[in-house]
């Protein structure tokens, strides 16, 4: 079985799938996909993840090759063809804490911080073209869209 990971160095997503790949010790071939440059939205990496995300993970298992897409499911994929050493201590309560963390990651820290967000909710070019290591200005701006309790306002859905 051959592995080649498509991903961006600064993509969380990426650092995630490729720190499991050499915590597993699987040999794997890197491809930069340089999102700034917007090759992410080129027809051969659509080829490999529609949504144009990274990280994209080609299998080749012996001349059939098939793509995984999403950290998660290619960390999954992982532990299940690749158990030892396993990502997850043997704890099933540690198991689900460290699942628990790992979604909040996922679905409540990293979208904050994907460049189509920052394209969208900045106005500094700065910002929108080096990502959220250059300013936090974003996170700010994007925080004050919604009413706060401290602000005299409630957050919808949330209280």
């Amino acid at each position: 079985m051959k592995l080649t990971l498509f991903h961006y160095w600064r993509s969380s997503a990426s650092w995630r799938t490729r720190w499991a790949l050499i915590h597993k010790g699987i040999p794997f071939e890197y491809r930069a996909v340089d999102l700034l440059k917007g090759e992410n939205e080129a027809p051969e990496h659509r080829a490999r993840n529609p949504f144009g995300y990274v990280p994209a993970l080609e299998i080749d298992e012996g001349g059939k090759r098939w793509m995984l897409t999403e950290s998660l499911a290619i960390l999954e994929w992982l532990e299940e063809t690749h158990p030892l050493p396993s990502l997850y201590p043997g704890n099933p309560r540690t198991r689900a804490h460290i699942r628990q963390l790992t979604e909040t990651i996922n679905a409540g820290t990293q979208p904050l911080q994907n460049i189509g967000v920052l394209e969208r909710v900045s106005d500094q070019e700065e910002t929108r073209r080096d990502g959220p290591g250059t300013s936090l200005g974003w996170a700010w701006k994007l925080s004050r869209r919604f009413p706060s309790p401290t602000r005299g306002g409630t957050r919808s859905g949330m209280t």
